[in-house]
């Protein structure tokens, strides 16, 4: 009888949850890459965008939060707000606005 080390077993988990289940790696290291990035780069990244029903909506990236407002200025400081009752210890330095916004135009 072979015995297998557990580095050697993890390689094998690791190559068998690979093969029958992708996304779920993809989605781990997505989510691993994100918390990775802010911590070591201190900052934290929201997505801005209109709001249906008026308005402006920010969602964070890698962390659950999200705020609304109906101006630019009012929404700088939901997130300041929000990030502050997020992070306990370990707060970010740099907040990044990442500013969507979708035109049209005719042809």
């Amino acid at each position: 009888m072979r015995l297998v080390n557990s580095s050697q077993l993890k390689r094998v988990a690791l190559h068998d949850l690979i093969a029958k289940q992708p996304s779920i790696i993809l989605e781990l290291l997505k989510h691993y890459s994100l918390h990775y990035l802010r911590k070591t780069m201190n900052e934290i990244i929201f997505i801005v965008e209109d709001s249906p029903e008026g308005g402006l909506i920010a969602k964070a990236l890698g962390e659950s939060i999200f705020t609304e407002a109906e101006t630019l200025e009012e929404l700088k400081e939901m997130v300041r707000d929000a990030v502050n009752c997020h992070f306990e210890e370990n707060k970010p330095q740099i907040i990044r606005l990442h500013i969507v916004r979708e035109e049209v135009l005719a042809a």
